[in-house]
């Protein structure tokens, strides 16, 4: 992930996320202002991974495992096809600590909410103690090369942290006024 502090970038920005299916697997890519991963939606059988950089998660401000509505930038909306269980299973697994990963599964969730209808787990959480005004990341499949290009907006106090679970490490090829990092998987 890429951190800028002490600049106006978020005046400049929202956030966007993007994900494609390749033959060796899932390419996803997400930039957003504010602190990182307090905001996060996994589809059915897949998991939402919420992490502070720095102090814990303090609230869950919204969950729905069903069919929410919405953005992590817009904000989201329960739907019809939510689970009653979804706040409680959330929080339990995340309050107070550094990071959490929820699954968005039927049995998570006590049951499912809605029979025959694809399924996604939607979370905003609050908390972490960070100055952090932009973050980016990137994941690519396992085999694969990827380069990442981010602005710098003029930012003089830039971090690259290396986020990556499985060590895979990545190479920075230049700097200012983008910083571009390989990563090798």
């Amino acid at each position: 992930m890429l951190f800028f502090q002490g600049s106006s970038t978020c005046d400049k920005l929202s956030s966007v996320s993007a994900s494609m299916v390749v033959p060796r697997g899932v390419i996803k890519s997400e930039w957003s202002c504010g602190s990182p991963d307090l905001c996060g939606t996994a589809a059915e059988s897949s998991s939402v991974t919420l992490k502070c950089i720095s102090g814990v998660i303090k609230s869950i401000d919204f969950a729905s495992f069903g069919t929410p509505e919405g953005t992590c930038a817009s904000g989201f909306n329960i739907s019809s096809c939510n689970s009653p269980n979804s706040m409680n299973v959330v929080s339990n697994a995340c309050v107070g600590k550094a990071s959490c990963t929820v699954e968005a599964s039927n049995d998570v969730f006590g049951g499912d909410p809605c029979y025959n209808v694809l399924k996604h787990l939607s979370v905003i959480a609050s908390g972490c103690d960070s100055s952090l005004l932009f973050s980016q990341s990137a994941s690519i499949p396992v085999g694969s090369t990827t380069t990442v290009v981010s602005p710098t907006f003029g930012a003089t106090n830039v971090t690259v942290c290396n986020d990556n679970e499985e060590g895979h490490p990545f190479q920075i090829i230049s700097t200012m006024p983008f910083i571009s990092h390989t990563t090798v998987h």
